[in-house]
């Protein structure tokens, strides 16, 4: 967990202007969060901060692969993943502002000495991960695997039809 550590930005010591950042992501980062899918990746995430008076823009830009479990045949694949993301965080207090609504704005209290970018940086990453995890093409799977799902694919399709049904079926094909 002292990892993360190392995501917190001290925003007392900025100038308003733009600052940049980089982190490398590996399998260590996804444990932290508890999440056991990602073991291993290669993921590099620039940030660019741009602080001002009022508020703070954060613009993540993500690039790098992940090794995932494939949906169809089981076997563990590289996903390329990238992504550009903006987080504006404003200085308030909630009392006065609204902004349920709004996912990419957070509120942070002017006297916050540190923004802590480590969340922002799993979610965007989670988010830039397409929803089928599938090798790019068929032929990448794992042929034996494919194999017994289409064996099983067939025996549930050899149900026996109900002869009223093969009846109608064959006055169909007339």
């Amino acid at each position: 967990m002292e990892k993360i550590t190392l995501y917190k930005i001290p925003i007392v010591a900025l100038k308003n202007k733009v600052h940049y950042f980089e982190y490398k992501l590996d399998g260590e980062f996804f444990k932290s969060f508890d999440n056991n899918t990602i073991n291993e990746c290669n993921i590099e995430v620039k940030v660019e901060l741009e602080k001002r008076d009022s508020i703070i823009i954060l613009l993540f830009m993500i690039d790098g692969t992940i090794n995932l479990i494939c949906d169809r045949c089981l076997d563990v694949y590289p996903q390329n993943v990238f992504g550009d993301y903006k987080l504006i965080i404003q200085f308030g207090n909630k009392l006065n502002q609204d902004n349920d609504n709004d996912d990419d704005i957070l509120l942070m209290p002017r006297n916050s000495d540190f923004i802590e970018i480590s969340k922002p940086i799993y979610d965007y990453t989670l988010l830039s991960l397409p929803f089928k995890h599938v090798h790019s093409e068929a032929k990448d799977c794992n042929q034996k695997m494919i194999a017994i799902i289409n064996k099983s694919l067939e025996n549930n399709n050899k149900k026996e039809i109900d002869p009223r049904w093969e009846i109608l079926n064959k006055l169909k094909n007339k």
